[in-house]
């Protein structure tokens, strides 16, 4: 990439991270590495400049075969680093210099930087990012969970707690009993949080709780009986996360 190109890379980088766009997202939209938007990010205009300025050489034991790996990263971009290093001892066996597999990766990174091969996402790969924000009343989460107090002798007593947050304003109410929630308990916890609330969001938000769940096949969920009739009467639509999710 010639250096005028990189500066206007470098421009992108910066307008769109800060009209909101994560790394990933910046990364697909300009069809860069994203460590190189991750690098870009971290550099103010002058270092830059100075970094530009400076140039960037490749490892002088392995200049000789920038060819050659370049070629390889045409033809299969996913190649990693540790394969490509069997693939140069493979065809270099007997002319190949002894270095460091962490001197072969940062080869492999600046021939990938330098001719603009980014290495492709693979399908399982997901983006975490701060999600926009939704209007007010759009959208709240629900919590369950246990910990311990200490009751006015100063003893300590396990509780259980059910907690509603409202995404926008951040609002919460929480609901403690002395037993482990049953649906019928939970429900009852949605009717008072409503009414401390003054109003029911447009969607909530739960984790996969056993007090709402019974049954889960291939991403189908089958809601307890008393959950089920609480979600069919009311104007709130039910989303369960998958498993995993942050």
């Amino acid at each position: 990439m010639k250096k005028k190109e990189k500066f206007c890379m470098w421009y992108k980088v910066k307008e769109l991270s800060e009209n909101g766009f994560n790394k990933s997202q910046i990364s697909r939209e300009i069809g860069i590495d994203r460590r190189t938007v991750k690098r870009y990010l971290s550099m103010g205009e002058e270092d830059f400049h100075d970094w530009i300025r400076q140039g960037k050489n490749l490892p002088r034991k392995l200049a000789a075969y920038a060819d050659f790996v370049k070629d390889e990263l045409n033809e299969h971009a996913d190649l990693s680093a540790a394969q490509i290093e069997d693939h140069l001892k493979e065809k270099y066996a007997d002319d190949l210099p002894e270095v460091h597999s962490k001197t072969v990766y940062n080869f492999v990174q600046m021939i990938r930087e330098k001719y603009n091969i980014p290495k492709p996402r693979s399908e399982s790969q997901r983006d975490f990012g701060q999600l926009p924000q939704t209007p007010y009343g759009q959208e709240a989460q629900v919590d369950f969970g246990e910990t311990y107090m200490r009751t006015v002798e100063g003893n300590r007593r396990k509780v259980y707690f059910f907690a509603i947050l409202l995404s926008r304003s951040r609002h919460k109410f929480v609901y403690f009993q002395e037993r482990p929630f049953t649906a019928t308990d939970a429900v009852y916890a949605h009717f008072l949080a409503f009414e401390f609330f003054g109003g029911i969001p447009r969607k909530i938000i739960y984790d996969q709780d056993c007090v709402f769940i019974k049954d889960e096949n291939l991403g189908d969920y089958k809601l307890t009986h008393e959950f089920n009739s609480f979600v069919q009467n009311q104007p709130f639509k039910a989303v369960f996360c998958r498993k995993a999710d942050p």
